[in-house]
């Protein structure tokens, strides 16, 4: 059986042959073991994007930095409502007032919370994010 991280490296894999340059997002990077596969497939001109808690984003920073990849750690502190929904809002926003497409991500994998006000309201953001023919791998959905 494929776990989603390793759905994930193939779909990338496969957007890779067929796009010039990537958006990715990992939403939920943890100790970073998925964030650094998906590094280590980009481009130089690609972007990658990861969200987690403040130290795991700070952590995990120090091991990406090393990459020629475009890479942007957002955190979020553990407060009962704030979660990297607000991090992806905060994207969608400043998008729109600087006169720019919202449709920016070509993968975004959500390995995160399992909390329905967390997750929900990042799928709503999300589906106004993606490319044409993006996915949105999302781990876990047995809770």
């Amino acid at each position: 059986m494929t776990t989603a991280s390793e759905y994930t490296i193939e779909k990338i894999q496969e957007l890779a042959s067929q796009r010039k340059q990537l958006i990715i997002c990992e939403i939920g990077c943890g100790n970073g073991e998925t964030s650094s596969k998906i590094v280590s497939l980009l481009r130089g001109s690609d972007t990658f994007y990861y969200m987690d808690y403040y130290n795991k984003v700070r952590s995990l920073r120090e091991k990406l930095s090393e990459s020629e990849v475009t890479t942007i750690g957002l955190g979020n502190s553990k407060c009962t409502y704030d979660s990297y929904a607000w991090n992806l809002a905060n994207i969608y926003i400043n998008l729109i007032e600087n006169g720019q497409t919202t449709k920016i991500f070509d993968l975004v994998f959500l390995d995160a919370s399992n909390i329905f006000i967390h997750d929900c309201s990042a799928c709503a953001i999300l589906q106004k994010m993606m490319k044409p023919n993006g996915f949105i791998v999302i781990n876990n959905t047995s809770w």
